[in-house]
């Protein structure tokens, strides 16, 4: 069977089984599927620990990664690590299709007979492009990754390195596959291996003008700020009594939710800054009392910010949006006294921020046991969003601490991906740079493409974990600050502190990826691209 058949018969294999994140049964599913198909191969069957499945640290759910390993001969410590992700969204509804996304060629048929705008049925005509959940984002990538891996296994005495495959679950909800893997790399490089690079292969999927195949030479970053903003009590007939914590969150999402100030910039390119994930009143039920209690998560991506500049950041944002809703409180007051009887006066109050290490040290310095108070929290929200039991956990200290408002609590949530750029100024940098120029030359001259070269990967990757750049201690001011760390989300900051390889994202073609509309051009992933991995593969081998 010819490579590009190869490829298409696994992709449709890994396509047929719903790992939709978080599920433990599809995801593992599809890494016991991979790591058959593998062992097939007559390398892998006397490879002992070479082929096997990586138990995750911290996974609640106990799922696995796959890690596969060809050996070059004569031994080497070089290694170049081939990474992808097999979990993928739920897919979106289009008309009655749904129950066959998962099959790419009944659902790329079912398509012809929906009316589809005319970018995407053009697409759809031409016969170039694959539709279905996960095609491109991203186990078109995988299946790729796999073959070639195979295809190493039958010649290790004309490898240049080693080659290593590495496959996680979990990418779309919390990274739990990759960071979870973190600490058998670590051990890998003690026990010997040196990794090279570590090659991805997420899809191009924001291709804008030209919408040309990219490579990638980082990653951006991610980290998710929450506020829990504490006004004072009052019932609603005596409003003026109180501040309704609902304001102070309201006046807070005008100053950040997309504000084009408050964004990082790489090379005079802004990235898009703080999206509004969510603004609760964090009452358990109706009442008829003010909101005072209010809780906010954004996400905020990253190319230089790093938690502490955040951290100064949020409470910038913090104290002007108590300063906001003080001054508007008391001029309603002012304007409602003139149709009282008496008039009304607001309570005193200065606008204040308190970072959650900060109301967790108080919280212990009162007695509190705080271990305690976070599992009768988790025993209640246990069926819930862990991010809303952690903010759970926030308020429970705050009503512990003793505090009362005007004051917001500002600290993160997860996940926390780290961005990564590709500023030059490591060898390892350099090299991955001098591998992307030589990929995008390949391209040309070999199938007559450009490939773009891009700062970053946009769309977050596992990528992030690859090693961490910054100083250690803003790993430890992010870990100070997430409620429910070490129980409800953490992260091995050793080893990710003590990891440094480079990276490259060279994957499909895509398009509208988390979409019902998901696709992958086919002659790109089948024809290109796998002459195009081993192209960055060997040029990366050469600098060992």
């Amino acid at each position: 069977m010819e490579r590009r058949e190869k490829i298409l018969e696994l992709l449709f294999d890994l396509c047929r089984i719903p790992s939709v994140s978080p599920d433990a049964e599809g995801e593992l599913a599809v890494v016991n599927l991979l790591r058959d198909r593998l062992a097939r191969e007559p390398y892998f069957a006397d490879s002992g620990g070479d082929l096997r499945l990586l138990d995750l640290e911290n996974d609640p759910l106990e799922r696995k990664a796959l890690w596969a390993l060809v050996r070059a001969e004569p031994p080497t410590e070089a290694t170049i690590l081939l990474m992808g992700h097999i979990d993928v969204v739920a897919p979106e509804p289009l008309a009655d299709l749904q129950r066959l996304a998962f099959d790419p060629r009944a659902y790329t048929e079912a398509l012809k007979e929906i009316v589809l705008p005319r970018k995407i049925d053009d697409d759809l005509r031409s016969g170039q492009w694959l539709f279905g959940r996960g095609v491109a984002d991203m186990k078109g990538g995988v299946a790729v990754e796999t073959i070639l891996l195979a295809e190493a296994s039958h010649r290790p005495a004309t490898l240049p390195c080693n080659v290593a495959l590495l496959v996680v679950p979990d990418e779309e909800t919390s990274s739990l596959g990759m960071t979870g893997s973190l600490p058998h790399l670590v051990r890998l490089q003690e026990e010997g291996l040196r990794f090279l690079g570590c090659i991805d292969a997420e899809p191009t999927v924001t291709t804008g003008e030209g919408e040309e195949a990219s490579i990638h030479l980082g990653s951006i970053g991610k980290i998710n700020p929450f506020f829990l903003c504490l006004g004072r009590r009052a019932h609603v007939g005596e409003y003026y009594e109180g501040l309704s914590g609902a304001l102070i969150g309201s006046h807070l999402n005008t100053i950040l939710d997309g504000n084009a100030d408050l964004t990082d910039r790489l090379d005079g390119v802004a990235y898009p800054g703080y999206a509004s994930i969510w603004q609760r009143d964090l009452r358990p039920d109706y009442g008829a009392t003010l909101a005072d209690r209010q809780g906010l998560l954004y996400s905020r991506l990253t190319v230089d910010g790093l938690p502490s500049d955040l951290m100064e950041e949020l409470t910038a944002a913090a104290l002007e949006a108590q300063r906001r809703a003080l001054s508007q409180i008391d001029a309603s007051a002012r304007s409602f006294s003139f149709h009282r009887p008496r008039p009304v006066t607001p309570p005193a109050g200065e606008p204040r921020v308190v970072r959650y290490e900060t109301l967790l040290d108080q919280a212990s310095a009162a007695g509190v046991d705080v271990t305690s108070l976070t599992e009768t929290v988790l025993e209640k929200r246990k069926s819930e969003d862990p991010r809303l039991a952690a903010l759970e956990i926030a308020s429970a200290l705050l009503d512990a601490s003793g505090e009362r408002g005007p004051l917001i609590v500002v600290g993160f949530l997860f996940p926390y991906y780290p961005h990564r750029i590709n500023g030059g100024r490591s060898e390892g940098d350099r090299r991955m740079a001098a591998v992307a120029q030589a990929v995008a030359e390949a391209a040309r001259s070999r199938f007559g493409r450009h490939l773009g070269l891009r700062p970053l990967f946009e769309g977050v990757s596992d990528l992030s974990y690859c090693g961490f750049s910054a100083d250690r201690a803003e790993l430890d001011l992010l870990a100070r600050n997430v409620p429910g760390w070490g129980r409800l989300y953490r992260f091995p900051l050793e080893a990710l502190a003590s990891l440094d390889i480079p990276i490259l994202n060279v994957g499909p073609l895509g398009r509208d990826a988390h979409k019902s509309t998901e696709r992958v051009h086919l002659p790109y992933l089948l024809d290109e691209l796998p002459s195009l991995l081993e192209v960055a593969m060997a040029e990366a081998a050469a600098f060992r």
